[in-house]
């Protein structure tokens, strides 16, 4: 009587232990909220359906649908596009590899080491230099130019007698530079004798500047020489 009770003793025992073994190795349903005031450790994967918080730190990367958006370092990740909604601040620097589209774009400064192109065009150059295939314009009331050309053109010698105007033809260094009806100016070197005066230039026909030169007579010279003269157009057709 007293082995029969002590096995059934031992059995529910043994039972009990298995029992909880048992059920901590499968899987578990609640139904109703879990509240826990420690820390709760999970060593296997996770699946939540829908979960919210308000904090989450992670050590490693963070993974969303197989791709890590942030590092352990704090980098940001990205395999897909980027959109934001509302305003981004950035206190560090941006760096962008490809093409970036903005539709609109307000800055206090812009600071680039290659060229700025608008509209598909270099308005500014590396070097500093400005450059624009439209019309440039300065000031409020300002006239809006359309060609800028500064270079230098050649005449030939010619006598020109004292007290009177000799006219010559001076051709420019290069073709395409002044075109027919320019508003040009020309100005002396000191290859011209003190003796000639540029009294009047006009781009009478397509690279050609006609010149009207005034002998003074001071020096009694008469012959201009070969001659080099700056000129300068500024168009605003």
């Amino acid at each position: 009587m007293k082995n029969s009770k002590f096995l059934s003793i031992t059995l529910s025992v043994v039972l009990s232990v298995l029992g909880v073994a048992l059920l901590t190795q499968a899987a578990t349903s609640i139904s109703t909220n879990i509240t826990t005031g420690g820390t709760l450790d999970v060593t296997g994967l996770t699946t939540m359906v829908n979960a919210t918080t308000t904090r989450l730190s992670v050590s490693t990367g963070f993974w969303v649908n197989g791709n890590a958006t942030t590092t352990s370092a704090g980098a940001i990740s990205m395999q897909s596009n980027l959109a934001v909604l509302g305003n981004s601040a950035l206190t560090g620097t941006l760096g962008v590899t490809g093409k970036t589209t903005l539709v609109y774009a307000t800055t206090t400064a812009v600071s680039l080491s290659g060229n700025l192109w608008v509209g598909g065009h270099a308005t500014t150059t590396s070097a500093g230099a400005v450059s624009t295939d439209g019309s440039l314009k300065v000031g409020a009331s300002g006239t809006s130019f359309t060609k800028m050309i500064g270079s230098y053109c050649t005449i030939a010698t010619k006598n020109i007698t004292a007290s009177t105007t000799g006219y010559m033809d001076c051709t420019p260094s290069a073709t395409g530079l002044v075109a027919a009806g320019d508003p040009v100016m020309v100005m002396a070197t000191s290859s011209l004798p003190r003796d000639f005066i540029i009294t009047q230039a006009s781009s009478s026909a397509t690279d050609i500047i006609a010149l009207a030169v005034w002998n003074t007579g001071e020096t009694n010279i008469v012959a201009t020489g070969i001659t080099s003269l700056n000129f300068l157009i500024m168009s605003a057709q």
